[in-house]
């Protein structure tokens, strides 16, 4: 006797399974990248920034320096600002207020007379202030302040305020 080969049915059920099977998964990678695609193309690359760990809460009584360097923002907001900061051991001294009647979050942005970023704080939520930033290698006494606010529940942009200032050395005790 001879002994028979076994051939493979083509249209066997467990093939059709398996086909099957193949054709799905190859969907569901797809499905995935198109929807990988989609989201790439519609993120704008923002990402929000997080709360400043270095925020504190407004006391009760600000100095009447802190009074007079304040600003009234065309979009319905004011905030307390240092307009000649003092630069001291690699901290910047700004007195950034974000007043407890404002509907926004702030965030400050240090730059140098060329627009190259120097240091970037943290969200600042009504209510809060932020008294220094650690700035590194700060040589230039020219720096430009950068409020940046944003709407607190959707986060669009509520405006910039920039200034152009100069910062001056703390004098020893």
């Amino acid at each position: 006797m001879k002994p028979q080969k076994m051939m493979q049915l083509k249209n066997s059920r467990s093939d059709m399974l398996y086909q099957k099977k193949i054709r799905l998964l190859i969907a569901g990678v797809i499905t995935v990248c198109v929807c990988f695609i989609t989201l790439i193309a519609c993120w704008n690359g923002f990402i929000l920034p997080k709360h400043d760990p270095e925020a504190e809460q407004i006391v009760s009584d600000l100095s009447e320096q802190i009074q007079n360097e304040k600003l009234y923002i065309n979009e319905g907001y004011e905030i307390y600002l240092c307009m000649t900061p003092i630069y001291k051991d690699e901290l910047l001294t700004v007195n950034l207020v974000n007043c407890e009647t404002n509907n926004v979050d702030i965030q400050l942005m240090i730059r140098d007379i060329e627009g190259n970023k120097k240091a970037v704080s943290g969200l600042l939520y009504p209510g809060e202030m932020l008294q220094k930033i650690r700035v590194d290698n700060l040589t230039d006494k020219a720096i430009q302040l950068e409020v940046l606010a944003y709407e607190q529940n959707t986060h669009y942009s509520a405006g910039v305020v920039r200034v152009k200032t100069e910062w001056k050395i703390a004098l020893e005790d």
